[in-house]
């Protein structure tokens, strides 16, 4: 079935964004690799391949993929969470917390992010 779509930047965004739903997120890896390659300034597909990345446990490659749609897209607090998470994950807990209360700053109701702020906080203490 993958062989018979075109490769454009739109079909590879789109397949792999199904792929990460359905948790098959090492198969959406090339397909985000290559709309990054064709399109290295959309935020957004940097976005979605470092929750991809995440997903797979690629968190080196994640938090690269998060600092580029964050050089794009700095005023996205969704990406800061992410980021953060990425961050936790490989031991850079100061820096984890910055960005949730970043995302905090940004949109004070996003819950995933104040739980996560808790969290860390608690774990320093």
């Amino acid at each position: 079935m993958v062989d018979a779509v075109p490769d454009t930047l739109s079909n590879h965004v789109l397949l792999a964004n199904i792929l990460v739903a359905l948790n098959r997120g090492e198969e959406s890896l090339p397909h985000y690799q290559a709309a990054v390659n064709a399109e290295p300034a959309r935020g957004e597909i940097r976005y979605n391949y470092a929750v991809a990345l995440t997903q797979c446990g690629r968190y080196a490659g994640a938090v690269t993929q998060y600092e580029e749609a964050l050089k794009l897209a700095p005023y996205q607090p969704v990406i800061h969470h992410g980021y953060a998470v990425a961050l936790e994950k490989l031991g850079r807990i100061q820096e984890a917390i910055a960005q949730e209360r970043e995302a905090l700053r940004l949109q004070p109701g996003l819950q995933e992010a104040k739980e996560n702020l808790e969290r860390l906080s608690a774990a320093t203490k």
